[in-house]
This record gives C-alpha cells, structure tokens and sequence, in this order.
C-alpha cells in the first residue's frame, strides 16, 4: 500500500529488502534488478502479476519470489561461469513459460510450484513441484567449466503428454540425482533424457525411487529413460509401468551401469536395459501386476501396490525414514512424501513445524535451520 505499485517499489528498494505485496491483482510488466524478496503480505495468500516479468541477474545476486501468480518469467545474465546468480521461486504458479537460462551460471532452487508451459533452467534443485509443461535443463552449456553444480530432482509430477517431460542436456561433468519423481503418462515420447558428448560425459547420474507411466502404442520405441555419454549411471528401485512399445532404458557410451532392484510390468524380453562398459543387471523384477491408483494422490507421487512393498534396494543410503528396507518406487528413499510428512518414531522424524508468519519474514528477524531433518528422539 505503500506504493503504486510493484514496479515503483522495486525501484525504490535497496539490495537485500523485502517487498510484501497484497494479495491482490497487478497490471504491469516487472523487472527485477536487485538481490531482493518477494513476499506475500497474508499468510497463504497469493498475489497476481498481469505482465511479463523479467529477471536481470549479474554475478552473485539472489532474487526471492514466495507466492507469485503469474506469467512468464524471462532472465539475462551479465556474467561467465567462475561466478553464478541465483533464484528461488517458493510456492508460485505459472501459466506461460518460464526461461532462468543462460546456459551455465544461473542457480534456480524452485519448490511447490506449478508450472503449466515450458521451463528452462540452468543448475538447479526442483523439489515437490507440478510440472504441466516440458522441463529443459542446461547445467553446462560450455565443456571450459569442469565443475558444475549438481543437478538435485526430488519428489516432482511430470505430466507434460507431447514431448519428452524432463531434458537434461549440455550436461557435460554433472552430478545428477533424480529421485521419487512421479513421471505421468507420456504417449509418443521418454520420460528422461539426459545427453553429454564422448569427450566431456557426465560424471554421476542417479536415478532412483521414481514411478514411471508410460502409454506409447504406436509402431516406434520409446522410452523411460534414456542417457548418452555418462561415467557411472545408476538406475535402481524404479517401477516402470509400460505400454507394449515402450522399451524402458535406452543408454550409449556408459562407463559403469548398474540396473538393479527394479520393478515392471513388463517381461524381460521386451524391456531394454541399455548396456555400459562395465554392467551389472540384477535383482530386477519383470511382469510383476502391480495396481496403479489414478486418483487425486497422484499429485503426491503415491501409488498403491499388491506387491513389491519392501521388496527394493537395501543400500544405507536407499534407507527408509524409519530405517527399514527402501520401499520400491516413490514411497521410499530420503526424500519421498510419506517421509516428511508422515509419522515415524525413528530419530530422524521430519516435524511439519507451525511458526508464526511474521517471525520468519518480518525484517530484522532471521530464523536458521541447518537440516532438513530435525532429531526429535534422543
């Protein structure tokens, strides 16, 4: 109220303010061009941005947007990639495509958010959002950087039909784990597919705990996942349901492959697994019926099972919340819906925690968490 305004309170900002915004409708392009936070004023609400908004980002800027409705977003970067800017979009919506890419130094951490049309990212960590639209990732458009930031995937819907749903590429040394996805019915393209080169591969690729529908009849292959150019790719304690041309993992110029505690509908013969220099396929699972719910639920990734509970990987690192075998697809692993939010009496039991609104985002009042998990047992 303070403003006429988003624009002219952006324009009067410092670095480093806040802007809390009503809740209410705004007409108008927005450009953002300071390290700032944008906060809705009401707790749970959402305000409107009737305009195109643009992010201009230079080396070492933070840009914050909690609660937005709106658009599209578009980015540029002044910068090379020794340095980087960030983004963190926290609960918002889209309806028109999103673009925070300029091939190699833009870092977007994006949670609870639904996007309905393209996204275009950078390195990035995606957790807990809805995607209705194709998801483009560029962690490393330029082989001069051998260090680029990991690529973190973590309990997301993938419900794009027309083209592939997630598309890594340039992703030359990356450090990539995709993990308790809900990949949803895609008709005539993969779900994943992930692309180096022969000369700078990909280090790590993990893909784990996922589900994966795929209904592709048509007279080609499609498939699941697909990886090219990668030193060690692990693909494990996934379920694939797939329709009679899907051919679930397609891989060339693999170092090390491991396909290992999987699950799917289909028989061995009609599933490929790919192949790598070095591979092990072992203790997977092929025409196992397993009912699949196409309820609300899915928009949390959960499926229900007749079989194959309890039955995946027993790695540490796979470990449920509660320190049992990992759960196949995406009731297991560290980062599945069931363990955040329900209960547990392990020691590492994730609280859904209930702070007053205006502590957390009042200026001059910081609260620091230093884990995701919090002990509540001794």
């Amino acid at each position: 109220p303070d403003y006429a305004g988003i624009q002219s309170a952006i324009d009067a900002a410092s670095d480093g303010d806040n802007i809390y915004i009503d809740t209410a409708s705004f007409i108008g392009n927005i450009d953002i061009d300071k390290t700032l936070s944008l906060y809705p004023l009401h707790k749970g609400g959402m305000y409107t941005i009737n305009g195109a908004l643009t992010l201009s980002l230079i080396n070492n800027r933070t840009i914050y947007i909690q609660g937005l409705n709106g658009g599209g977003v578009s980015s540029s970067f002044s910068g090379n990639y020794t340095d980087s800017a960030s983004v963190i979009l926290n609960g918002c919506e889209f309806s028109s495509a999103v673009s925070i890419n300029s091939g190699y130094s833009i870092r977007s951490f994006i949670y609870y958010s639904t996007f309905n049309s393209t996204v275009s990212l950078d390195a990035c960590e995606l957790i807990g959002n809805t995607f209705n639209g194709q998801v483009n990732i560029y962690p490393n458009q330029y082989t001069s950087n051998p260090n680029p930031p990991s690529i973190k995937i973590y309990a997301n819907n993938f419900s794009y039909y027309s083209s592939t749903q997630l598309v890594i590429n340039y992703a030359y040394y990356s450090n990539i784990h995709i993990a308790n996805n809900f990949f949803h019915y895609n008709y005539s393209s993969n779900n994943i597919y992930i692309n180096a080169n022969s000369s700078s591969k990909a280090d790590k690729v993990i893909i784990e705990n996922n589900i994966f529908k795929q209904s592709y009849t048509g007279s080609g292959s499609v498939y699941n996942v697909q990886v090219s150019y990668a030193d060690f790719l692990f693909i494990r304690n996934n379920y694939f349901d797939v329709a009679n041309y899907t051919r679930g993992v397609s891989t060339s110029i693999i170092g090390i492959y491991d396909f290992q505690y999987n699950f799917t509908n289909a028989s061995a013969s009609n599933f490929q697994e790919g192949s790598g220099t070095i591979q092990t396929i072992a203790n997977n699972t092929y025409s196992t019926p397993l009912n699949y719910v196409t309820t609300s639920q899915n928009s949390l990734g959960n499926v229900t099972t007749s079989a194959g509970l309890n039955v995946g990987s027993q790695l540490p690192e796979c470990r449920d919340i509660d320190n049992t075998q990992n759960d196949i697809g995406t009731f297991g692993g560290p980062h599945s819906w069931s363990n955040y939010h329900n209960n547990s009496s392990s020691m590492a039991q994730i609280l859904d925690l209930e702070i007053p609104y205006y502590q957390i985002v009042l200026p001059g009042t910081v609260i620091n968490f230093n884990s995701k998990a919090i002990h509540k047992n001794e």
